[in-house]
């Protein structure tokens, strides 16, 4: 059976959640160096001609995947008529193969030579499945709480290398420059102090859902357990070893998930 094309993703709002997996038993993103220069490989090739198609609005990066959320930009009515019918439409998805390809390439070729090792880091081709109308926000704190349920840390806060403290806390690092703010995240409240309880609100009860969390925290953490953004690469690693930073995905590549 022929694989989908990534533009066979993407059928009514372009809104995208981007995964891929590491090569079984292969922890990339383990040390705070190389979590810091993925990160920055995925930033350098977030140029101005892909933001043209596409727009980026959370990630999470766990020691062997990340998570990426985001929306195609352009589209226009299907070119097939049944599939015109039915309300479908045809995404420009050049500007995301671009990104995922430039920083991809970018992080494996300085990680195979920084360890004397060949070939490719992903088991698979990354996965971009069309995230549901009104889904975005719980795919994105999906990403949020991968780093919980592996037990690398107790709160999202405590977790350097997501999206979560910029939509949570308003921290800003070098990585969340260039994120746009969803809609659906701004719908939350008037203010932004307002959204980011909202958003810490979601995320705690989703916590508690999954048996997380005894009860849902009314305000604010400690500001001692927010961390600002991702280290500088010379710290040790944050978190549980390795073999149990799997997160909700549970280490292995999974189907898209809708």
């Amino acid at each position: 059976m022929a694989r989908k094309t990534r533009k066979e993703w993407f059928k009514k709002n372009g809104v995208f959640h981007l995964f891929w997996q590491a090569m079984k038993g292969e922890w990339p993103f383990d040390t705070p160096l190389e979590q810091k220069l993925f990160l920055d490989a995925m930033d350098e090739a977030l140029t101005e001609v892909v933001q043209d198609s596409m727009e980026l609005f959370s990630f999470c990066l766990m020691s062997s995947h990340p998570h990426n959320t985001g929306r195609l930009k352009n589209f226009e009515p299907s070119s097939d008529p049944d599939k015109a019918e039915r309300g479908e439409l045809d995404f420009e998805t050049e500007g995301l193969s671009q990104w995922m390809k430039a920083g991809h390439q970018r992080f494996a070729t300085g990680f195979n030579t920084r360890h004397d090792r060949r070939g490719k880091l992903a088991s698979d081709r990354a996965k971009t499945p069309e995230i549901k109308e009104g889904g975005l926000l719980g795919k994105m704190i999906y990403g949020d709480l991968n780093p919980v349920v592996a037990g690398m840390v107790s709160r999202p806060e405590q977790y350097r290398c997501s999206s979560y403290n910029f939509y949570a806390h308003g921290k800003r690092s070098k990585y969340t420059e260039k994120l746009t703010i969803p809609e659906e995240y701004l719908a939350l409240g008037d203010t932004p102090e307002q959204r980011r309880r909202e958003y810490r609100k979601l995320v705690y009860r989703e916590m508690k859902d999954l048996g997380l969390l005894e009860d849902v925290p009314e305000g604010p953490p400690d500001p001692a357990d927010v961390e600002s953004g991702p280290s500088d690469g010379n710290e040790t690693v944050q978190g549980a070893s390795s073999s149990s930073q799997s997160g909700l995905d549970g280490g292995e590549v999974g189907t898209p998930i809708e």
